[in-house]
């Protein structure tokens, strides 16, 4: 009988502590607090790397490019040394018509590295071109858009490149 009352107790100590959290109204915006000149601010080591204001790491929707203007990409898993990651085009339909592919690599802090498909400007991008971009031990954000000889642009990968240890 004594345990019933005591596992009720904590239950219901549990339950306030999360009504109690989810109570208060917030709509999504905080103002910043200043530092005062002179105050003292402990340093500490960060086990997670938030991204930066401006930056996200959320993927966004991709598009769907027409039967007749296919491309396909080679996306490898995130390197477990060096944490880099290749993207490499795979050919398709569409590779006639298509003048370059940005690679865009968001990092876990919210640096963005972005490098182009083919790297030099004067010739066509060709099945096997691919560049290696240098990610975090964090799970990063990859995007790749083709851009077509028409101007239209398409980003057809957006997604989240995590960093996995060896077994």
């Amino acid at each position: 009988m004594k345990i019933k009352a005591v596992i009720l107790t904590g239950l219901f100590l549990v339950a306030i502590v999360l009504v109690a959290a989810c109570t208060g109204t917030s709509n999504g915006t905080q103002t910043p607090t200043a530092t005062p000149v002179g105050t003292t601010i402990p340093t500490s080591v960060r086990t997670t790397l938030p991204p930066t204001t401006g930056t996200s790491l959320t993927p966004g929707p991709t598009d769907v490019m027409p039967p007749n203007l296919q491309a396909e990409f080679q996306v490898d898993q995130k390197d477990p040394i060096y944490a880099q990651v290749k993207v490499t085009y795979r050919g398709g339909t569409a590779s006639t018509h298509i003048t370059h592919i940005d690679v865009r690599f968001t990092l876990a802090d919210g640096t963005v590295i972005s490098k182009t498909i083919p790297e030099s400007g004067n010739r066509k991008v060709q099945v096997g071109d691919e560049v290696i971009m240098q990610g975090t031990r964090f799970t990063d954000r990859l995007q790749v858009t083709v851009t077509l000889d028409n101007g239209v642009v398409y980003r057809v990968i957006d997604q989240l490149v995590p960093y996995q240890t060896r077994p």
